[in-house]
Formats: C-alpha cells, sequence, structure tokens
C-alpha cells in the first residue's frame, strides 16, 4: 500500500508531525521504502513523498545496555574539625552576707574556637 506522511496520520488517526517520527523510524528499521517523490504541479516547494507499507509492521523495542568501566574513587579524608579550646578563667566575687563580707573564688569556663585561617572569608560588599 502506498501513503504519504499526510495518508498515514488520517488513517491511523494520530498527527502529521507522529506519523512523519513514525515514518523516520519505519525507514531506519528498513520496515518501509521510498516508493516515488510526486512534485506540484506549480514546481515550488519540497516534493510529496510516496512510502511502500506493508499490511503490519511490527516494532522490536530492544534495550541496549552497555558495560561501561566501573571506577572506584577513593573516599575523600574527613575534613578536620578543631576542637573547642577551654580557657579556665577563675574570677573573684564578693559576696555579701548579712554577717559578713567574703572573698570567694568562682572557677568558669569560656569556650573559643581558635581558627587560625581567618583568610578564608571574603567580603564581597
Amino acid at each position: 500500500m502506498k501513503l504519504n506522511a499526510r495518508q498515514l496520520a488520517e488513517n491511523l488517526g494520530i498527527s502529521y508531525v507522529v506519523s512523519s517520527g513514525l515514518i523516520k523510524l519505519l525507514l531506519e528499521m528498513k520496515q518501509i521504502e521510498l516508493a516515488e517523490k510526486v512534485f506540484h504541479s506549480s514546481g515550488k516547494g519540497k516534493p510529496t513523498k510516496i512510502y511502500n507499507f506493508p499490511e503490519e509492521v511490527s516494532i522490536a523495542i530492544k534495550e541496549v545496555v552497555r558495560a561501561e568501566p566501573v571506577v572506584e574513587l577513593e573516599p575523600e579524608p574527613e575534613p578536620v574539625v578543631e576542637e573547642p579550646v577551654v580557657e579556665e578563667v577563675v574570677e573573684e566575687v564578693v559576696e555579701e552576707t548579712s554577717d559578713n563580707k567574703e572573698l570567694v573564688s568562682v572557677q568558669s569556663e569560656q569556650w573559643y574556637w581558635d581558627d587560625e585561617d581567618d583568610d578564608d572569608y571574603v567580603d564581597v560588599d
């Protein structure tokens, strides 16, 4: 049976774009072949391509799996996390009681991060 893309679209009830894509696929699979090109009477534009179609067409869908070599990468080293530095500060606090004044030593801890590479930060203003 001889059909062009427009006729195939009408017979299958699909759009012209889908039928032309189907024709390209069938041509690649060598299920159909180009029968002839018909030129318009005005001589303008592209000629209409007419293809020979069999009564039934079978499309096999294959999944092509390529075995790619697996490249194992070395794990990235874990970032070094600096532990906070504890500095003990002794404060002398005068506690007043009703009877007398006492001088009491109180220990407290102050935490800070020892960050030597302050140059990593860039001011973007």
